[in-house]
């Protein structure tokens, strides 16, 4: 039987359930009819803050056969016992911090601390809490952390772009999921280091201080959104010589890590190989960086399998697939609050992939929408074939995307 983390990696990087079509069953750009218009799904946020029905849709979906809807979640949530009154779902009310918790726990058959093993009782979660057992044993097991100042904040909203690092925490076998330091721990440094916005794409990244630093991590929507439209229109994707395409090469994934890097994520230039990565596996710890022996550049196609297996690990949550329109919806509006998110596409050959950033609408430039609102084409800043600083496309619609296509969000 297959592992429930392989189960979840299966779902987002093109198993069977794993959410795509083949190439011939694909959108308007495969030449496929026009899809039967179904009831639209409950919203999975509202605003930056997930709805209790896009959590406990991000908790089943892996084990839904078949095409993702309301009552398919709904059945699979009340069968685990994630939801537990059918006439209580409230489904687009914001999911609280407690009932984000609980839920979690429930979906991993993690049972609740008994009061007498609590060591450190938090100002705002007394023991009688509602949700105390299952908040302190998540804390023992490293799912969930409180606040510096002794407080977890239960009733306030949880955030969407969390819900990827929680439910890898709370899938992991041993619930003590590893601390990652992406600056230091996987060879990222060395190509941090150097590098000039103008010059040609190589093993080396961008001259932050140069470019006017990274956003600022802090601040709210307003700042959030300021700082990703100054970071787009100083990357310039479509004008940059960083990013033109030249002897049959693209630098998409290059754009992908320089956004993703001033916006405060992580999307590696270098990986590491499959032998320093067992090495790790064994002993906790990766050789010394090599590159080109013991690290390689990073593809989109190898990005795109890279977000399945390590992402959650690194703050990315798994939106949802290119063609679920509740997933689009969430993708934008994420985008609109300054949030960084990344689609890929995984041609599963030789044949390039490919990966942009979705990034927030402006006066000028914006998504395309159908007649009712949705999204038809994710407004994207990328460095493929035709780079582009600003632009609504829907290129991950299109037929070669065989290995998967994928919508993620950071935290």
């Amino acid at each position: 039987m297959m592992s429930l983390l392989n189960r979840i990696t299966d779902a987002i990087t093109g198993g069977t359930r794993a959410t795509e079509p083949s190439g011939r069953a694909v959108g308007r750009r495969a030449g496929a009819p026009v899809a039967k218009r179904r009831e639209p799904e409950p919203p999975l946020a509202a605003g930056s803050v997930a709805t209790r029905y896009g959590y406990a849709r991000a908790l089943v979906m892996p084990q839904i056969a078949g095409e993702v809807s309301k009552d398919a979640v709904v059945k699979a949530a009340l069968s685990r016992g994630i939801f537990s009154d059918a006439g209580q779902l409230r489904l687009t009310e914001p999911v609280t911090r407690a009932e984000a918790v609980v839920m979690t726990m429930r979906a991993f058959n993690h049972q609740p601390l008994n009061a007498g093993a609590v060591k450190r009782v938090l100002k705002d979660m007394p023991i009688s809490h509602w949700a105390a057992g299952h908040v302190y044993q998540a804390m023992v097991l490293g799912i969930v952390g409180g606040y510096p100042d002794e407080t977890f904040r239960p009733n306030d909203g949880f955030e969407a772009a969390y819900i990827g690092p929680v439910v890898a925490a709370a899938a992991s076998p041993s619930g003590q999921p590893k601390s990652f330091d992406p600056r230091v721990e996987w060879g990222a440094r060395p190509t941090m280091e150097g590098g000039k916005l103008g010059g040609a794409a190589n093993a080396r990244s961008l001259d932050v201080a140069a470019l006017g630093g990274e956003r600022d991590a802090t601040g709210g929507k307003d700042v959030r959104v300021k700082d990703a439209n100054r970071i787009v229109d100083t990357l310039e994707a479509g004008k940059s010589k960083r990013y033109q395409p030249g002897d049959g090469k693209t630098f998409c994934n290059i754009f992908a890590h320089d956004y993703a890097y001033l916006m405060g994520a992580f999307v590696p230039r270098l990986w590491w190989t499959g032998a320093a990565i067992d090495q790790y596996k064994k002993t906790g710890e990766f050789p010394a960086v090599k590159y080109g022996e013991n690290t390689y550049e990073m593809g989109a196609n190898g990005l795109h399998k890279w977000f399945s297996e390590w992402g959650p690990k690194f703050g990315w949550t798994y939106v949802g697939g290119v063609r679920d329109p509740a997933a689009l919806r969430m993708a934008q509006d994420q985008a609109n609050a300054g949030r960084v998110v990344i689609v890929t596409g995984n041609t599963a050959s030789r044949r390039s992939g490919h990966i942009t950033a979705v990034v927030p609408e402006t006066e000028t430039s914006k998504a395309k929408r159908d007649e009712d609102g949705g999204i038809e084409e994710l407004h994207q800043s990328q460095a493929g074939a035709e780079p582009v600083t600003r632009g609504a496309d829907d290129w991950y619609l299109a037929a070669k995307y065989k290995g998967g296509q994928g919508i993620w969000l950071h935290s």
